[in-house]
């Protein structure tokens, strides 16, 4: 059991490491930072990007990774703010999957707006926590709770959840 817990937190941090905008020196940090250049990534990284474009067009636009513009004009990681219809303006021309290109077969990608920027945020710790019960699986784990600060991922047996109301994150407002 120890070696398979150690192998998914490797997981998680390799992931972190990589793809966490949060961390200045990832991957996806450098992507966001180049203002329109190719950026390299590795193969994996691509095709989790291509994958998450896919459920762009699955989903006509509703779900779209390249807002990174319109949460720094929000200030959605900084307290909130309400920004002008000017900068709003400028954020809207700076987002959208559509800037977003992959070029697997030379193993870069770029955002075609230099104040672009994808955002994790959506979709990358369920990456993280499907790759770690893969592994845990693998190493012959059946039953595990793989918890994310709310995002949860169940092995073997049910358990009973709460679910954060969505205007105060201590307050639980469902459980199940």
């Amino acid at each position: 059991l120890r070696h398979a817990t150690e192998a998914a937190f490797r997981e998680s941090e390799r992931t972190e490491a990589a793809c966490s905008t949060w961390r200045p020196d990832s991957g996806w940090s450098r992507l966001n930072q180049a203002r329109g250049a190719d950026v390299a990534l590795d193969r994996e990284w691509l095709d989790l990007l291509s994958t998450v474009l896919s459920w762009t067009r699955q989903t006509d636009g509703a779900f779209d990774p390249v807002l990174g513009a319109l949460l720094r004009a929000w200030g959605i990681r900084t307290g909130g703010r309400t920004p002008s219809a000017e900068e709003l303006a400028r954020a809207r021309a700076a987002s959208g999957a559509k800037l977003l290109s992959l070029d697997v077969g030379r193993g870069v990608a770029r955002l075609g707006h230099p104040e672009a920027a994808l955002d994790e945020g959506g979709f990358l710790k369920g990456y993280a926590l499907d790759r770690m019960a893969r592994l845990l699986v693998a190493e012959g784990v059946r039953d595990a709770l793989l918890d994310f600060g709310g995002q949860l991922l169940v092995l073997g047996r049910s358990r009973r959840v709460a679910l954060s109301a969505p205007d105060d994150r201590h307050r639980a407002t469902l459980s199940f």
